[in-house]
């Protein structure tokens, strides 16, 4: 026995057939992610961003919702690596 036809008994009892087309959906489902997030991210921009962070009120956070780290800018994110 196989060792994902093993995994297939002990786990859901799918067939190998329902195996395969799940994990092709959750691949396509991840690359059209990729491309409509991609394809956001290039409508937007530095101007854009800073009018929508203007907006936003300026109050204290609640409590719990606060970090002691340092705010390093946005400068460290790349448009490669799917950023700003």
């Amino acid at each position: 026995m196989s060792g994902l036809e093993n995994w297939r008994r002990k786990e859901d009892n799918i067939s190998i057939k329902q195996f395969i087309a799940t994990a092709l959906a959750e691949k396509m489902s991840a690359l059209l992610t990729e491309e409509y997030l991609t394809e956001r991210a290039k409508k937007g921009g530095k101007k854009k961003f800073k009018t929508a962070l203007s907006k936003v009120k300026k109050v204290a956070p609640e409590e719990g919702d606060v970090t002691t780290a340092p705010f390093r800018g946005f400068h460290h994110i790349t448009r490669s690596a799917g950023g700003y």
